[in-house]
């Protein structure tokens, strides 16, 4: 979780707070764990997977952008 906080904030510099750090960071790892999840019990296939990680690049590229 550390790792990814370290994340937004590289990425949201001095805009976000701290408490908008921490709530993205949950949120992210929540969505990225159940990505995994609903790959792992579909197909697997690589256009799941790219399909997975352009919804993760819009919803951080949305979330840093509204900070």
């Amino acid at each position: 979780l550390g790792t990814i906080k370290e994340g937004i904030r590289g990425a949201g510099g001095e805009s976000l707070s701290a408490e908008r750090v921490d709530f993205l960071a949950h949120m992210l790892l929540g969505m990225l764990v159940e990505a995994a999840m609903v790959i792992a019990r579909g197909d697997q296939s690589e256009d799941a997977i790219e399909e997975a990680a352009a919804i993760v690049d819009d919803f951080l590229s949305r979330m840093l952008g509204a900070a």
